[in-house]
């Protein structure tokens, strides 16, 4: 059996001038074909870049934290380095992936400009896997391949995208529009209990962690706020944006799913124009990909925004004047009485009625329907310890963290560089505790579909300085 998958990645660059920066993209698609079918134990993959001469400049990607004797090739130019390496499990199944390269070596110097090669090495066996080298020149001008059919690989494309615009990367967060940061609970200094010895694998093992005096908002960040953002000029100022956020926005790729590895990529269709606010961003409209057969999806000011992005959550707290949570910080707000770690955020039973859910058969927030978010705040019953609003159910939310075990866990694992946790639950999902936790992609807005991107929203944090 012989299978395809789409694989799009993007790779970013900063060049330092004067403390201006220049953005800088590589987007680079490709199509593998294996022999083994779509759920071989044994594929692996590696991406590197290399210089003119053919010297090792840096690891963008490998997999296979196991099996890296069979990137014979990576292993024997980078001499196995992994300390700038993305490592993680064997590739179980074809799956979508994306990476970002800072045009930094290893000792994290900006490299010149001149020619470099991307090179891609795929097995899906116990032997020597093929090897795709893609060259192209750094500069100043556009870039735009198509390569001929490769062993093992196929539509392999690159486009180079050199940004003429300087802009400056935002260091910390700004302070000039606080004054939007909305309700925020301090959560005073402590330990508490994190995790659940009774739940899903991933949220093993049950352990303490202590943190510091924080802010959080009260509750997720409506529609409506987000919409002061756009209409600032968010979107086009990119002293709020990551660098990688940066590249994502001025590109074109969309990025569907995201969650557990089954990830989807496409093209943002050009009579969009650029992006100037979330994808899906109309107030009435239809979702698809979920069960429900539910009738079209209507948001208010009032709702939580939803269809953003890592990154696109990411410029609004810079924006604000804050920050993503941490994990800990999250699951502190939501569950922690100052003594004991609630399952849920009003206690250890479940109640489909104290949050927005599927099993939810009164909606609050006066009338709105089951099988879509509602009004922030409608569920004042199902409020956490310390006031906080929406936990669990109605959107599942952004984490600053990037996913892996917990410590002592018996199955370990790091997607650092690669997914971000979510936390919190969302309206098609039922019973979702305080502990859980799931991940996705940064440039990934939970849909499964070109029209469907309806979970993952985010609420602000705030260090609180001493």
């Amino acid at each position: 059996m012989r299978s395809w998958v789409k694989i799009i990645m993007t790779v970013g660059a900063l060049l330092v001038l004067h403390e201006t920066n220049y953005a800088q993209a590589v987007q680079i698609t490709f199509t593998t074909v294996t022999d083994n079918g779509p759920y071989s134990p044994n594929h692996v993959l590696s991406v590197w870049v290399e210089d003119s001469n053919g010297n090792f400049v840096k690891s963008l990607k490998v997999m296979g934290t196991e099996k890296k004797e069979y990137l014979y090739s990576w292993g024997k130019v980078s001499g196995d380095n992994t300390i700038d390496a993305i490592t993680g499990a064997t590739l179980s199944f074809h799956a979508t992936d994306s990476v970002v390269w800072d045009c930094t070596d290893l000792n994290e110097t900006i490299v010149p400009n001149g020619t470099y090669q991307l090179k891609i090495e795929f097995t899906d066996k116990h032997k020597q896997g093929p090897l795709t080298s893609i060259p192209f020149n750094k500069g100043m001008e556009e870039v735009h391949l198509s390569l001929p059919e490769q062993p093992y690989f196929k539509n392999v494309e690159l486009d180079y995208y050199p940004v003429s615009n300087p802009f400056i990367v935002a260091k910390k967060p700004t302070e000039e529009n606080t004054d939007q940061l909305g309700e925020m609970i301090t959560i005073p200094e402590g330990s508490f209990i994190m995790g659940n010895d009774h739940g899903n694998w991933v949220e093993r093992p049950q352990h303490e962690v202590y943190l510091p005096t924080y802010q959080i908002g009260k509750y997720e960040v409506t529609r409506g706020e987000y919409r002061k953002f756009i209409e600032a000029g968010g979107y086009q100022d990119p002293r709020y944006w990551s660098p990688e956020g940066w590249v994502w926005k001025e590109g074109d790729v969309i990025v569907y799913a995201g969650m557990y590895g089954a990830v989807s990529y496409g093209t943002r269709p050009d009579s969009l124009g650029k992006r100037n606010a979330p994808d899906h961003w109309e107030a009435e409209q239809e979702w698809i990909g979920h069960d429900y057969a539910h009738p079209r999806f209507i948001q208010t000011d009032n709702h939580p925004v939803v269809g953003v992005t890592y990154f696109e959550a990411e410029a609004y707290c810079n924006w604000v004047g804050g920050r993503l949570p941490t994990e800990a910080e999250y699951e502190k707000a939501a569950r922690w009485t100052g003594t004991q770690s609630y399952l849920f955020p009003y206690g250890d039973i479940w109640d489909p009625e104290k949050s927005n859910n599927p099993d939810d058969h009164n909606p609050a927030g006066g009338g709105y329907r089951v099988n879509q978010s509602a009004p922030v705040g409608s569920y004042p019953e199902g409020a956490s310890p310390y006031g906080c609003m929406d936990m669990i159910g109605n959107a599942y939310e952004w984490c600053a963290d990037f996913m892996k075990s917990y410590p002592g866990a018996s199955k370990q694992f790091d997607y650092a560089g690669k997914y971000h946790v979510v936390k919190g639950g969302c309206w098609d999902d039922p019973e979702v505790s305080c502990s859980f936790r799931s991940w996705y992609l940064p440039p990934s807005s939970s849909g499964v579909d070109h029209s469907d991107s309806d979970i993952i929203g985010f609420r602000i944090a705030r260090t609180v300085e001493d």
